[in-house]
């Protein structure tokens, strides 16, 4: 699974499925559990589930960025850089994952959300961004950067 096209169509699959279960099946009882104010819950579910689309899509491009680059000659000749190039992908993850919480934050505002509510968005968004990447770039990154995914050993 380490080998070209497998880890990308396991990375893929794994992105559907945590979409899956997070953004639709969980969906529901999410939803419920906030009690809206000036939107319904049809249409804040599909900015819930927009949220998790996006985490989910930008980081699945950037677990391909990670398969490409590191599946390089060059890069297998310096892993120093590549840890560096990992760290720096990882870092852009976590900004963007915070960027989408802020988003929908500010996106519902008036809705009345308690705090356990966006300690949820906090939590669903870095599943479906940061967690994933570094699970995704653990179990399936090429072999010659296997041991450059920080707690591989």
């Amino acid at each position: 699974m380490h080998e070209r096209p497998l880890n990308y169509i396991a990375a893929l699959l794994f992105a559907a499925l945590l979409w899956v279960v997070l953004a639709v099946l969980l969906a529901n009882p999410f939803v419920d559990s906030v009690s809206l104010q000036e939107m319904d819950s049809e249409t804040f579910s599909a900015h819930y589930q927009m949220l998790l689309g996006s985490a989910n899509l930008l980081s699945f491009l950037f677990v391909a960025l990670w398969f490409y680059q590191s599946g390089k000659a060059s890069t297998l000749g310096d892993l120093p850089a590549a840890r560096r190039h990992w760290f720096v992908l990882f870092a852009v993850e976590i900004v963007l994952a915070a960027l989408l919480t802020l988003g929908m934050v500010f996106w519902h505002t008036g809705e009345g959300l308690t705090s356990i509510n966006y300690l949820l968005f906090i939590l669903l968004v870095s599943l479906c961004s940061y967690i994933y990447f570094w699970i995704c770039t653990f179990l399936w990154s090429p072999t010659g950067v296997l041991y450059v995914i920080p707690f591989k050993k």
